[in-house]
């Protein structure tokens, strides 16, 4: 290891004896730091320049350290090696007691500017290295150990199972097929039909990519052979993978879609694509191919390449026989360098989304490391920890929602939000094979959700939050800033699914990401339902005003629903559509004193047109309503379209809350087709029209 002067003596023991208040002087200045990191002669410099470099060049709007040389900056030592510390056993709430070593970077540049606080690199042993009895922080992408990620993943799960309440599954009920795995030498794995067995088993998370399609596979023609034995070398290398791991990890069983579920056969999977919450939700783990994009390349294998290598750090300490401890190196912090990668490919599929929701326990093979996640933590295996509360859609039907205004359960206002703020913007993100599979991937995880928040589940918007359901929005052309450390190549324009595959007012019947109009809390009442019966300028117009359809065809455990009429009444108004440059709007704004933060969150990205609404016509009594406010003539509210090609001049505008509305398009027969959606500027405008009846299509 060859080291510049100023890392000569630099080692654990050295740092031990540093703080945040007296640090150890390393370069003089950033300067000559990055003179020898750019010589390449010296590992831990090369990694502390990159550090610094790529953290503050992530935000383009921060000023750059490259620019700066002479600034000072110093290190400090943050070390857990001690086990009986780190792990002296899990405290009475189930949390191990455990955090990371790093060598810290103390820069006022940093903290100052950029606001970093803890920037710096992270320590890790070889396993099976000395050091490695000191140290349980690891890096599976470098290091050689063959079975270190089925070493961590029997860790993990042992204290998940031994301590950890809330991730134990409801039921021990198996699918309706999995995998037996058998013996490698001696005894192949089979397609075992389960009927009644209780076991522990695996489930599979993965992408199909076309390997699937080449691999072996569950077919009508091949059903009884499957159950007498599989030859494994005909199956796709990530199931080979995960029956190896699965065996590893003590586990007799597995299931695996594309083994387990009938391939060409509709009433199979029909059947079946609607028990992913049993099939995922019972599974003891799910093991997550993350890192890979196709069936037939594995995901054992990581060739993820850091920015800059890992290489030796000494620790200072002897063993008894006098040799210095060995095996300990220093990298990269993946903790801020993982956010600047594209998604794994698992996180941009459909299906997947519902996998990982419902999963009680997952081991995941992502491209900067293995990571398990349960219901109640997330251990990451440079010792990361994090202790959370996440979502658990577990049937609590005391919690369901009324199907009209008034108190409502916190449970199911608590998952409700969940869906609006988290699933519904991170699944339209996602793609799918199949565009008909828009229902049916999510169906799973709607039918859990629905024993919570209650009501029907009509073609994706929950009836018994049905007006702020309908206020999604088109996340490419109302999203106000795209953070720029983030690769974000799937904020795109949405598109018109064809064939359509939902109603128009459904976030399904469009191709894109959406966020929702209930997604930022400083605009909304948290709950405008309690103790606000006049939040809502919609409502239904069934069954004593609880139904807001009355098709039976639509909910939850539907996959497939094109067609659903709602029947409301509501408050239309006839607008005509202008295009301006959004800085007059904001220039407005700030005429008004209105602070930013008080803005709307519906404005449009940077150099682009807002579309501003006005009345087209106005009635003598309405007209004192249009005095004073906007200042573009009689604007009444600004708004976007779904689809920036179906962009019409009069349109029909429809209120659902005292904020937000549905921009309509009158159809031939009367009914109305949503267009896209506005924001409100004169409520008591909208407020002064008639009530009708509003049929949306």
């Amino acid at each position: 290891m060859v080291t510049c002067s100023a890392c000569a003596d630099l080692s654990v023991t050295q740092l031990r004896k540093t703080d945040y208040n007296n640090p150890y002087p390393h370069h003089s200045n950033v300067g000559e730091l990055r003179a020898c990191a750019d010589a390449s002669t010296c590992g831990t410099c090369v990694l502390l320049w990159r550090t610094m470099d790529e953290l503050t060049q992530l935000n383009s709007s921060k000023p750059a350290i490259r620019d700066h040389p002479s600034e000072t900056y110093a290190l400090y030592g943050q070390f857990y090696d001690d086990f009986d510390f780190k792990f002296g056993g899990p405290t009475e709430s189930g949390e191990p007691t455990t955090f990371e070593s790093a060598i810290k970077i103390e820069a006022k540049f940093l903290t100052y500017n950029l606001g970093l606080r803890r920037t710096g690199l992270r320590l890790f042993a070889l396993e099976g290295k000395p050091a490695a009895q000191h140290f349980s922080e690891r890096c599976t992408y470098f290091d050689p150990a063959p079975d270190l990620s089925v070493q961590l993943g029997q860790k993990w799960l042992g204290i998940c199972f031994t301590h950890h309440e809330k991730c134990r599954p409801i039921s021990s009920a198996m699918p309706t097929r999995v995998i037996a795995l058998g013996i490698p030498s001696s005894k192949p794995p089979r397609l075992l039909v389960t009927n009644d067995l209780q076991e522990p088993y695996v489930a599979l998370s993965y992408c199909w990519g076309q390997g699937a399609t080449k691999s072996l596979m569950l077919r009508d023609e091949n059903l009884q052979s499957m159950q007498e034995g599989i030859h494994e070398n005909k199956l796709a290398k990530t199931y080979r993978e995960a029956l190896q791991v699965a065996r590893d990890l003590g586990f007799l069983y597995i299931w695996i879609d594309a083994l387990c579920i009938l391939q060409g056969n509709k009433s199979d999977w029909e059947y079946e694509s609607t028990r992913m919450g049993e099939v995922y939700g019972n599974a003891s783990l799910t093991l997550v191919a993350a890192r890979s994009s196709d069936a037939m390349n594995g995901f054992l294998r990581n060739d993820f390449k850091p920015v800059a290598d890992s290489c030796p750090f000494p620790y200072g300490r002897f063993d008894e026989s006098g040799h210095e401890i060995d095996g300990l190196y220093v990298g990269l912090d993946r903790a801020w360098f993982k956010d600047t990668l594209d998604p794994d490919p698992v996180k941009t599929r459909g299906w997947c989304l519902q996998e990982a929701e419902l999963s009680r326990r997952t081991l995941i093979y992502g491209r900067n490391g293995v990571s398990f996640q349960c219901k109640t933590a997330k251990f990451f295996e440079d010792e990361t920890y994090k202790f959370y509360h996440k979502r658990v859609f577990d049937p609590k039907p005391e919690a369901a929602l009324g199907p009209v205004p008034g108190r409502r359960p916190s449970d199911g206002l608590e998952l409700l939000n969940h869906w609006y703020v988290n699933v519904l913007p991170d699944y339209t993100a996602r793609a799918l094979t199949n565009r008909g599979d828009i229902f049916a991937a999510i169906t799973s995880l709607a039918k859990l959700a629905k024993q919570t928040i209650g009501g029907r589940y009509l073609a994706g918007v929950w009836e018994s939050d049905l007006p702020r359901g309908l206020l999604w929005k088109p996340r490419y052309q109302t999203r106000w800033w795209v953070n720029p450390s983030k690769t974000e190549t799937n904020l795109v324009p949405l598109t018109r699914s064809h064939p359509s595959q939902a109603p128009s007012w459904s976030w399904a019947a469009v191709e894109g990401p959406i966020s929702h109009g209930w997604d930022n809390r400083k605009r909304w009442p948290p709950y405008p339902t309690e103790g606000r019966p006049d939040a809502f300028m919609v409502r239904p117009a069934h069954q004593d005003h609880t139904r807001w359809t009355t098709q039976d065809s639509c909910d939850a455990d539907v996959l497939y629903m094109p067609q659903c009429e709602l029947q409301m009444h509501g408050r239309l108004r006839r607008l005509r559509s202008t295009a301006i440059p959004q800085v007059r709007l904001l220039d407005w704004y700030r005429e008004q004193g209105v602070k930013a933060r008080q803005r709307p969150d519906d404005l449009p990205p940077q150099l682009r047109d807002v579309l501003l609404f006005e009345p087209l016509a106005v009635l003598e009594n309405e007209a004192s309503l249009l005095e004073g406010g906007c200042p573009f003539n009689q604007v009444v509210a600004f708004g976007v379209f779904d689809i920036a090609e179906e962009f019409v001049e009069n349109i029909w505008a429809l209120p659902a809350t005292r904020d937000l509305g549905l921009i309509l398009d009158r159809k031939e027969d009367g009914s109305f087709h949503r267009l896209g959606i506005f924001h409100l500027l004169n409520f008591q405008w909208f407020e002064a029209g008639e009530e009708e009846l509003v049929r949306l299509v």
